[in-house]
């Protein structure tokens, strides 16, 4: 972090990116932490607004998601309403997560979408915050399973304060 910092990376960015550093690895409370730490540094935040809010619903707290993105929603931010459709559809409400779909695309779009979200509260937190943030979803032979290394290194972020949790240590490769 201080690197990246000392090499002029904005605060908000690096507080981002290590936010979805923590969500792809199926730590959304310290993504969380991270999220907010970038809000308060100011720029623009909509993109960090909507990571968060997608965290939120991986997290399980819906209500949060909505507070979180209602003010991008009024605006009819179609980002927004596309992060509500992920969010709702792994809080398990797919029916809802598709007719926002089904509004916002062209109906051959929505329908390549819409199958997904059924499979969306199967995954894992990891999973679900690859689906929704990168569009990167699983083989169906691995719905609900994590790959070993990744189990690995969400089991142990939860088990400490993951401040420093994805800093490389190790020999340098190549």
């Amino acid at each position: 972090v201080a690197q990246a910092q000392a090499a002029g990376a904005p605060v908000q960015w690096i507080g981002a990116d290590r936010g979805r550093a923590h969500e792809l690895v199926g730590d959304p409370a310290s993504a969380q932490r991270f999220y907010a730490q970038a809000l308060t540094a100011g720029g623009d935040a909509s993109e960090v607004i909507l990571r968060l809010a997608i965290s939120q619903a991986i997290s399980g707290d819906g209500s949060a998601m909505e507070r979180t993105l209602m003010p991008l929603l009024r605006k009819q931010d179609k980002p927004a309403w596309r992060a509500r459709a992920f969010g709702l559809a792994i809080l398990g409400q797919g029916k809802e997560a598709n007719r926002i779909v089904k509004t916002l695309l062209p109906g051959q779009l929505a329908d390549g979408i819409t199958p997904y979200f059924e499979y969306m509260p199967r995954l894992t937190q990891a999973q679900q915050a690859a689906a929704a943030n990168l569009g990167i979803f699983p083989r169906a032979s691995e719905i609900g399973r994590d790959e070993t290394r990744l189990a690995a290194l969400s089991r142990s972020a939860a088990g400490r304060d993951t401040g420093n949790g994805l800093v490389p240590s190790g020999r340098p490769l190549g």
